[in-house]
């Protein structure tokens, strides 16, 4: 029970760290692209 816990905390802290890279890199590209 335990396990499953610690890995379903750690896959979706994964998934939040990969979609705000994201967002970084998008925003970043979208403000080159406008200036």
């Amino acid at each position: 029970m335990t396990e499953g816990r610690t890995r379903t905390i750690l896959v979706t802290g994964a998934s939040y760290g990969l979609g705000a890279a994201i967002a970084m890199r998008s925003r970043r590209a979208v403000t080159a692209l406008s200036v």
